[in-house]
């Protein structure tokens, strides 16, 4: 198998990513989520799979994704802190 065989093997496999991620979230299972999540951009931000453009989207998802998890973390922490006057 080839490099380009494999960093397009992961391209494919990366596009169902997206679609587990929403699943996991809407299912209220966060912690599979952000483990899915990291795992994910440390393939897209690789440096061998800089060079694939077609990741472009799903590095920016990603990214994206990874900005409004780490906000809702803040938050609940901010919850929990209030709720247990830690």
């Amino acid at each position: 198998m080839t490099q380009t065989d494999i960093r397009m093997s992961f391209s494919e496999h990366l596009k169902t990513v997206a679609d587990a991620l929403e699943s996991l979230i809407a299912e209220k299972r966060f912690l599979q989520a952000s483990v899915l999540l990291v795992r994910s951009l440390k393939i897209v931000n690789n440096a061998e799979m800089q060079d694939v453009s077609a990741l472009s989207d799903l590095r920016s998802y990603f990214t994206t994704q990874e900005t409004v998890k780490l906000n809702y973390a803040v938050q609940v922490e901010g919850l929990i802190r209030v709720r247990f006057r830690l």
